[in-house]
C-alpha cells in the first residue's frame, strides 16, 4: 500500500514537471516584433485596419474610418503582423495633405505617433508605409475630433430622476459596475506595460493558468491521501465492532463454563445420601450464580449496543479509489483549464486587447472558482477527519468504559456466592462428582482472581519502596513458568547485564511472562524472541521482539482491553480470556511505568516495558 501511495505521489509530480515545461516550451512563444496589436487600442472601440505590403508583409494600423480621435491626444500604432523578425522601413503621416511626421520602428518593429488634435488639427489621416525595398504604401482614413459620444439618444423632455434600484438588483448593478471598471482597469494596465512584457501579456496568462491547474493536481493528491485515511479509519471501526462480539463471546465462554460444569456436577451427586441436602443448597445458589451471570451478560450487551448507536452517521466507505467523486472533479477542471490554455499558446500572438481583455477575466474567474473550491474542500476534508476521527475515539472510549465495569462487576457480584459454593463443596467428599465440582471452582476463581486484581490495580499507585534486581533475574524466573512451553523457541537477551529498580521485582517477572507467553503462542517453532533492555535519564526500557504472525495496526489500540483476542473469540487456538495484556497496563501503570506495542501483519511485535526512575 505504502509503495502505491509513493508510486501514485510520482506520477502526479511527474505530469506537474511535465505541464510546466509544456506551459513554457510548447506552443507558447512571442515574435521579437509581437505578433499582435493586443497592446494597443482605439478610443472607443478597436478594429485595426490590416494594410499588406508589396513585400508580403503585413502591417496593422490602429485607425479605422469614421472613427473618433479625443482631443486630449492619440497614438497612431504601426505594428508588423507576420514579420518573423522583419518590419517595415519607415512610416510618413499626413494630415489633410500635410505631413506632419515620419517614424522609424523601433526595436520591437513598432512606429509609434503620439497625434495631439489641438496642434495638429485635420480630419484626412494619410499614412504611407515604407517598405525595406523602397516600395511606399498608402493608406487613407477619414476620423472625426472631439469628445465620446453620449451613449443614449438626445431627448428635449427633461429627464426624470433615475430610479434608484435596491435589494438584488442593486448588488446586481454593482457587481456589473465593478467588472466594467475592472475590465477599463486591466486595459489600461495592459496599455502601460512596457512593449516586451505587453507583447508577452497572454503568456503571463498562461503562466497563472499552468499555476491553477498545478494546484489541482496536488488537490488529487491530497484526495488520495483522504481516501487512504477514511480507510484507516474504516478498518478500526470495523475492529471496535468486532471488539464487540468478541467481548460477548468471551464472556458467555469464561463465566458461562464454569457454573455449567458446576451445575453438572452437582447433578451427579446421589439425591438419596446425607449429599443430597448439600447438593440441593449448592444448585440453589449455583443456579443463582447463573442468573447473576446472565445479567451481567445481559447489562453488557445492552450497553454496548447503545454505545455502538449512539455513534451517529458516518462517512466511511469501502468504496473504491476509482469511484470517489473527490478524485474527479480537479481532473475534470484541469482539462476545462487547458482549453483556454490551448487557445493561448496558439493565437496568443495574434489577440486584440479586447481579446485579452476576456481572457484575462477568463482566467480570473477560474483562479477565483478554483482558490473556492481548493479551500472549502480542504476545510471539508479537515472537518470530515475530525468529526470520524472523535466519533471513533468516542466509540472506543465507551468500549473500554464498558469493559472495565464488566470487570468491576464480576469481581464484586460473584465473589461472596463463590465463597459459599467453597464452603460447602469442602464438605463433600472426593467422587466422580465432586471433581467437576471442583473444575468449575478452580475456573471461577481464575476470573475472577484476575477481575479482583484489575479492579484493585486500575488508578492505584504501588506505595512500595524500590527494590534493586536485574533484568537477567526477572527474566530467568519468567522463563521457569514457561518451561515446557519455551523449548523449541531460542529466547535471546542481548546486551550489557541492566540493574533495574522497582516497587515489586514479582509484577514485573509476571509481565515480562505474560509478553514471552504471547510472544511464543505466535511464533514459529525455531524462531528468536529478542530481549533487550535501555537505560535513559527518564528510566528504563525493556524491549521483547518477535518474529511471529503480527497483526492489523488498526487491532493494537484494542488489545490493553479485557476480553480482547487478535484473531477473535472463534479462534481458541490460543487458551485464554484475552486479559493478560490489560493486567498488563495496569500493573505497569501501578508500578510507575507503561507499556507500549508495535505491530506489523507478517512481520512480528514488538512490546516495550517502560519503567520510570524512582522518585
Amino acid at each position: 500500500m505504502k509503495h502505491g501511495r509513493q508510486s501514485l505521489r510520482g506520477i502526479i509530480y511527474g505530469l506537474a514537471v511535465g505541464l510546466t515545461i509544456v506551459i513554457f516550451t510548447g506552443n507558447a512563444h512571442a515574435d521579437p516584433y509581437g505578433r499582435g496589436n493586443y497592446s494597443k487600442c482605439t478610443y472607443v472601440t478597436c478594429t485595426p485596419t490590416q494594410v499588406v505590403l508589396p513585400s508580403g508583409l503585413k502591417v496593422s494600423i490602429n485607425l479605422a474610418d469614421g472613427q473618433l480621435i479625443p482631443r486630449s491626444g492619440y497614438t497612431v500604432t504601426i505594428t508588423p503582423l507576420n514579420g518573423s523578425g522583419k518590419s517595415f522601413k519607415q512610416a510618413t503621416l499626413s494630415l489633410d495633405g500635410t505631413v506632419v511626421a515620419t517614424v522609424m520602428p523601433d526595436a520591437t518593429g513598432t512606429a509609434e505617433w503620439i497625434w495631439d488634435p489641438v496642434r495638429y488639427p485635420g480630419t484626412t489621416v494619410t499614412i504611407d508605409v515604407t517598405d525595406t525595398d523602397g516600395t511606399v504604401t498608402t493608406h487613407t482614413f477619414h476620423v472625426r475630433i472631439g469628445d465620446a459620444p453620449a451613449t443614449g439618444p438626445v431627448s428635449s423632455q427633461p429627464t426624470k430622476p433615475a430610479i434608484r434600484s435596491g435589494g438584488i438588483a442593486a448588488l446586481l448593478d454593482f457587481a456589473g459596475a465593478s467588472l466594467d471598471k475592472l475590465s477599463q482597469t486591466a486595459a489600461h494596465t495592459i496599455r502601460s506595460l512596457p512593449k516586451p512584457l505587453a507583447y508577452s501579456f497572454p503568456y503571463i496568462i498562461i503562466a497563472f493558468l499552468g499555476l491553477n491547474t498545478l494546484l489541482l493536481l496536488f488537490q488529487m493528491q491530497r484526495e488520495v491521501q483522504e481516501y487512504h485515511i477514511l480507510r484507516s479509519l474504516l478498518a478500526r471501526e470495523k475492529v471496535i465492532a468486532e471488539s464487540k462480539k468478541t467481548l460477548m463471546e468471551l464472556i458467555s465462554h469464561y463465566l458461562r463454563t464454569p457454573i455449567t460444569i458446576i451445575l453438572g456436577g452437582i447433578d451427579m451427586l446421589p439425591a438419596d445420601t446425607a449429599q443430597g441436602k448439600t447438593a440441593i443448597t449448592l444448585r440453589h445458589i449455583a443456579q443463582g450464580i447463573g442468573t447473576k451471570i446472565e445479567g451481567l451478560i445481559a447489562d453488557t450487551r445492552t450497553a454496548a449496543e447503545v454505545a455502538l448507536s449512539q455513534r451517529g452517521e458516518t462517512a466511511l466507505s469501502a468504496t473504491a479509489l476509482w469511484r470517489q467523486p473527490g478524485l474527479f472533479i480537479p481532473a475534470l477542471a484541469i482539462i476545462i483549464i487547458l482549453i483556454p490554455y490551448n487557445y493561448l499558446a496558439q493565437h496568443g500572438g495574434t489577440l486584440t486587447i479586447s481579446q485579452v481583455n476576456l481572457a484575462l477575466q477568463t482566467v480570473a474567474l477560474l483562479a477565483v472558482i478554483t482558490g473556492t473550491y481548493l479551500v472549502m474542500r480542504h476545510m471539508h476534508l479537515r472537518r470530515r477527519d475530525r468529526t470520524e476521527m472523535q466519533r471513533l475515539l468516542d466509540a472506543q472510549a465507551a468500549s473500554n468504559s464498558i469493559r472495565d465495569e464488566l470487570v468491576h462487576d464480576t469481581a464484586t457480584t460473584l465473589r461472596a456466592d463463590l465463597a459459599t459454593v467453597d464452603q460447602l463443596a469442602g464438605t463433600l467428599p472426593i467422587t466422580p462428582a465432586t471433581k467437576f465440582i471442583t473444575e468449575g471452582q478452580q475456573r471461577f476463581h481464575s476470573v475472577l482472581h484476575k477481575c479482583t486484581v484489575a479492579a484493585t490495580l486500575r488508578g492505584g499507585h504501588s506505595p512500595d519502596q524500590p527494590v534493586s534486581t536485574t533484568l537477567d533475574t526477572l527474566v530467568t524466573a519468567a522463563q521457569k513458568t514457561l518451561q515446557s512451553k519455551i523449548t523449541g523457541y531460542q529466547v535471546r537477551l542481548s546486551g550489557q547485564e541492566v540493574a533495574i529498580a522497582t516497587p515489586n521485582p514479582t509484577l514485573i517477572t509476571y509481565v515480562i511472562q505474560t509478553v514471552l507467553d504471547n510472544a511464543l503462542t505466535y511464533s514459529k517453532a525455531g524462531s528468536a524472541i529478542y530481549i533487550t533492555a535501555q537505560t535513559t535519564d527518564d528510566g528504563t526500557n525493556i524491549t521483547i521482539t518477535d518474529k511471529g504472525e503480527g497483526m492489523p495496526p488498526a487491532k493494537v489500540s484494542q488489545l490493553f482491553q479485557p476480553f480482547f483476542k487478535s484473531e477473535g473469540a472463534e479462534k481458541f487456538n490460543h487458551e485464554g480470556m484475552g486479559f493478560s495484556l490489560y493486567l498488563d497496563k495496569l500493573i505497569m501503570q501501578y508500578l510507575g511505568g507503561d507499556i507500549s506495542l508495535v505491530s506489523q501483519k507478517g512481520h512480528g511485535t514488538t512490546v516495550t516495558l517502560y519503567l520510570g526512575n524512582a522518585n
